[in-house]
């Protein structure tokens, strides 16, 4: 796809605003990067995935992807992930799972996206692995291991027995010796807060003292051997944890293909229903998909001028609400007019409504649903070039006319048939009786293959020509002569 065209229709605006429907992060990196499909299979492909998630969250609901982050899925053999890894691909299981779930709910059938959904049983086996390795807290669970149980219930009992004494302590020292009536935590060992003028009355280890130095930190040797031993029980349960770790490290490099397959697959189903979200918000839908190159848009509108888009504009870009955009009507067809030259007056709408055209042609192709009404019949383009608006390129040295000529050089060495090519002000700067004239020949050579062209114009011979050429036509932005101002309609004939 040319980046060209794609530039002179704001397809990034439109990405942008597709990609604020995504769940994740990746699906919206997806949204931002998507292009137009130019062949038909994988047109339909996409619009049957998007139905799907169109039907499915109207009947049940919304489905949620929360939890999703796209994780490392590999660690060379005999190391380990850090802890978080395993949590984040023990919650992608479960958004997997979950969409998995809604997939196969019969009340409403989605068998294009089930296709393309994963079914490895080595992903069950890892997720009972990591529910049972992990805990409601992502922390390494008990039931992971015996031996992880047995340490933690004999420190458990070793820390009894040391607070127990610690307690005994405090009570029987008291104000008169401690700074506070509690005990506390220097280098992993418990210790009392001691006055600095009565440490000599407490035997044992000193830690620390307080940046004043009116505090001495002491382990009382009555507990040192217990602090030993649950220091020793700290040490222990560390290493049990570090070879669960390895292990379910392992199970996880084990399944990295089987994941990765997950991981497109919930990226992908987050752009799908970015489409079928962002289609609902502008009230759109599919169109139906023509097999020749019958063209028939109604009721259509630009999806930056939407007014059921502004909270989605306004999160973009900060846009102010606005009021719907005169909706246009145009059918082509190739045994009808299969060219058609657009005149009116300067803001009058034609560049619009040109733009209007090349997205609603473009959006269908990338899985887009349109603002547009029911009955709405557009083709497969395997090739649409654009030019709207000002082309012209410092860094090329290229004039807008320059600009203009050098995209329509390459558009015309690349064309493919049937193909879509959208041209405003055809033929304008540079001398306007040779810019005509030029005009003229790149519409017939246009006219001439297999396609539907637009272009706009003020030339008169220009429009001439469309009246007397057969299969070409004219139409025109109305002007309401009352009130001198556009009305924005296009008025064929």
């Amino acid at each position: 796809m040319d980046v060209r065209t794609l530039r002179a229709l704001e397809w990034d605006r439109v990405l942008a605003l597709l990609s604020l429907c995504a769940s994740t992060a990746e699906g919206k990196g997806r949204a931002r990067s998507l292009l137009p499909a130019m062949d038909a299979d994988t047109v339909r492909s996409r619009h049957e995935r998007v139905r799907e998630c169109v039907a499915g969250e109207s009947l049940t609901g919304r489905l949620s992807l929360e939890g999703y982050q796209r994780t490392p899925t590999s660690v060379p053999q005999g190391l380990a992930f850090p802890l978080e890894t395993p949590r984040a691909v023990r919650g992608n299981l479960r958004v997997v799972n979950r969409a998995l779930a809604w997939l196969a709910d019969p009340s409403s059938p989605k068998p294009a996206l089930l296709a393309r959904a994963p079914k490895s049983p080595a992903l069950t086996g890892l997720s009972r692995l990591l529910e049972k390795t992990l805990d409601d807290r992502g922390d390494v669970a008990d039931g992971a291991s015996d031996r992880l149980r047995g340490i933690r219930r004999e420190r458990e009992r070793a820390r009894g027995q040391v607070l127990g004494r610690m307690e005994d302590l405090v009570d029987r020292l008291g104000g008169s010796v401690l700074r506070d009536a509690t005990y506390t935590i220097r280098g992993g060992r418990l210790v009392l807060p001691v006055l600095a003028s009565r440490k000599g009355e407490v035997k044992g280890i000193l830690h620390d003292v307080s940046s004043t130095g009116a505090t001495a930190f002491i382990e009382p040797m009555e507990v040192v051997e217990l602090n030993n031993r649950l220091a020793a029980l700290d040490g222990e349960e560390r290493e049990e944890i570090a070879r669960i770790l390895a292990e379910v490290s392992g199970k996880i490099s084990e399944a990295s293909e089987d994941l990765e397959s997950a991981y497109a697959f919930v990226e992908s189903l987050d752009l799908d229903l970015a489409c079928a979200r962002l289609g609902k918000a502008a009230g759109g839908h599919l169109p139906d998909l023509a097999d020749g190159e019958e063209f028939d848009l109604r009721q259509a509108r630009h999806p930056l001028l939407v007014a059921s888009l502004s909270g989605l504009r306004r999160e973009a870009w900060g846009e102010a609400p606005r009021e719907d955009a005169v909706p246009l009507d145009l059918a082509l067809s190739p045994g009808g007019v299969r060219t058609l030259v657009i005149s009116g007056p300067n803001a009058g709408g034609k560049s619009v409504a040109l733009k209007t055209v090349g997205l609603l042609c473009l959006m269908p192709q990338a899985g887009i649903p349109l603002s547009a009404a029911a009955g709405t019949r557009l083709p497969v383009f395997p090739f649409v070039h654009a030019t709207v608006g000002d082309t012209q390129s410092i860094l090329d040295s290229l004039s807008t006319f320059s600009a203009r000529m050098a995209a329509l050089r390459d558009a015309m060495a690349d064309l493919k048939e049937p193909f879509l090519v959208i041209l405003d002000e055809l033929g304008s700067g540079t001398d306007p009786a040779e810019g005509a004239a030029l005009g003229e020949a790149v519409l017939l050579h246009f006219h001439r293959r297999r396609g539907l062209t637009l272009a706009s114009t003020h030339y008169e011979s220009i429009k001439a020509r469309a009246l007397t050429t057969d299969g070409m036509g004219n139409a025109g932005m109305e002007f309401e002569e009352d009130g001198l101002r556009p009305t924005c309609r296009l008025k064929m004939g």
